[in-house]
């Protein structure tokens, strides 16, 4: 059963930075490998790999998603914004294009030692998620899923097995 309607059509390769959406902000798109995508607006550079707060009202991308910040809605929507899906590796200030909120197989920001397969939280560096959970805001159902833990900092393939949020 497919997750969203299937929009293969869709290129979400593609940063528009004008005045004129392709898609309803909000849409979602599937892909082959099973990720997910929504349509969204973004009001100023993000940077690849780092997780962020969307609003599910205007479905605007906003702040990089922090201990702090992840508690001021609750379930609050956040998404990856993916170097693969737009070149070059940060979006367009006042610009519509695809957001990954339902990641397979994506690089995401993760604190040093990250251990393997184990739910994720908020940190206080924005955008950036840990295994360690005295944050207590768990970023539902994302892990990192290199299949060993992490050292050091680093941007890790990381797979969900829903939307992404955070609920407090």
């Amino acid at each position: 059963m497919a997750y969203c309607t299937n929009l293969a059509h869709v290129n979400v390769t593609a940063v528009r930075t004008n005045d004129d959406p392709e898609q309803v902000l909000g849409a979602c798109a599937e892909m082959s490998d099973g990720s997910a995508y929504r349509y969204v607006y973004y009001t100023a550079v993000k940077t690849a790999g780092l997780v962020y707060l969307i609003d599910a009202e205007t479905w605007e991308v906003g702040e990089g998603l922090t201990t702090t910040n992840g508690g001021t809605a609750d379930p609050a929507r956040v998404g990856v914004f993916n170097s693969a899906a737009t070149a070059p590796d940060s979006a367009a200030t006042n610009a519509y294009g695809w957001i990954c909120t339902l990641p397979v197989s994506i690089k995401i920001s993760l604190a040093s030692t990250c251990a393997a397969n184990a739910p994720l939280y908020t940190t206080a560096t924005s955008g950036v998620i840990d295994d360690e959970s005295s944050s207590t805001i768990l970023v539902q159902g994302v892990k990192n899923s290199t299949g060993s833990a992490i050292t050091a900092a680093a941007s890790t393939s990381c797979s969900s097995t829903v939307e992404m949020y955070v609920t407090v």
